[in-house]
């Protein structure tokens, strides 16, 4: 009998298995928060895999070489785009693929069916350059015909020099090559950003071609950003020039605070003053509130004056297994169905939503509902 055979075979065997188990799984019930598309994809608050099986998460992929492929937010197997905690400016899409090619990083989306999409706008593919380090250098958006274009917020490009270690330059650019902000709300164009020894975001600088600080038209020079040692965004504070507290930028308030539960979801988000005093975030009366059921999928959000009383309330209700939005109500302060303020006059009466979905698990269009439970009629 000839033994070497099976022998060798066992080995194969062995080896293919090794490296199989090479490529691995992470399950994060939330992301890090980021500013900047430069920032690594990373998770927080790890469950294991047995948990993801009825918790809203995010499943990282790794391949065997430890670099990022997929992300892809689930119940369970489900992929969904649910409403969970706040995840950051950077989630556009239930999935997101990245694939490496000789100093590139390119990223594309994906809905819960698996089909490609656009995000951010007319976004389909996100391209990376990157350095002899590995680094991120540029990053360049194009659509779906491969054309270049600009995202949701205005940039077509960004591009990063690291000038030192822990700190980055960055700066985004339009089409026609004019500046771009950080965002169309957040007025820092060419931006110094410092990162702690956690590799996390600590301090954003508005600068200019020297390196001196620059105010916005609100008097904003410097963003702050605070984690817990679970790495969740606690809070940012606004400075001007001078390192003082300022009301500035879109909320208009010096410091912005995120309070966390235990299982890192966001319960309140509320504003303080320049000298510490409770202050509204633009747009609002109060603090926001949040409510999550047992899957961490957010079932309520509450808007509140400087008092703490209810002045507004959505409600969303979800599918037995916790993978499917069916309802967004809206009610006001006393409980009574309410129409959100500032409704498009096609939806006005509106008080409620009932989600669609097609066999492929794609939401359609919704049913909507006014104060007297009829569906509305098509506008």
């Amino acid at each position: 009998m000839n033994f070497k055979r099976p022998v060798l075979f066992l080995l194969c065997a062995l080896a293919l298995a090794s490296g199989a188990s090479a490529e691995r799984l992470q399950y994060h019930r939330h992301l890090v928060f980021r500013e900047s598309p430069m920032e690594d994809l990373r998770g927080r608050h790890e469950i294991s895999a047995e948990q993801a099986k009825t918790t809203l998460h995010h499943r990282f992929r790794y391949d065997d070489q430890g670099r990022l492929t997929e992300v892809r937010r689930a119940v369970g197997d489900t992929v969904t785009r649910n409403p969970g905690s706040f995840e950051g400016f950077f989630w556009w899409a239930p999935q997101v693929r990245i694939e490496y090619l000789p100093g590139r990083e390119i990223r594309s989306f994906y809905n819960e069916a698996g089909d490609r999409i656009a995000a951010h706008g007319p976004v389909w593919r996100m391209e990376f350059t990157l350095d002899a380090q590995g680094r991120r250098s540029t990053l360049h958006y194009f659509d779906k015909d491969g054309q270049p274009v600009e995202g949701q917020w205005g940039a077509h490009r960004y591009t990063w020099e690291y000038p030192e270690p822990g700190v980055v330059i960055e700066t985004r650019h339009k089409l026609n090559g004019d500046s771009a902000p950080l965002r169309p709300n957040f007025l820092f164009h060419r931006v110094r950003l410092e990162f702690g020894h956690d590799d996390l975001l600590d301090t954003m600088l508005n600068i200019d071609a020297q390196g001196q600080l620059v105010a916005t038209n609100s008097g904003s020079a410097v963003d702050r950003i605070v984690y817990d040692p679970w790495g969740s965004f606690v809070r940012w504070q606004v400075y001007d020039t001078q390192r003082r507290p300022k009301n500035g930028n879109d909320p208009m308030v010096a410091t912005g605070e995120h309070v966390y539960d235990g299982l890192g979801q966001a319960i309140m988000l509320r504003g303080f003053g320049e000298q510490g005093e409770d202050r509204a975030l633009d747009g609002t009366s109060g603090p926001t509130t949040y409510a999550y059921d047992a899957h961490g999928n957010q079932t309520r959000q509450q808007l509140r004056n400087m008092k703490g009383e209810l002045d507004f309330e959505v409600r969303l209700s979800y599918s037995a297994e916790g993978s499917r939005l069916e309802w967004v109500r809206y009610f006001d302060g006393q409980g009574k169905p309410s129409s959100p303020p500032g409704l498009p006059p096609a939806l006005a009466g509106m008080v409620a939503q009932q989600l669609q979905y097609d066999a492929r698990g794609l939401r359609t269009a919704p049913i909507r509902y006014g104060a007297d439970g009829k569906p509305l009629p098509a506008r």
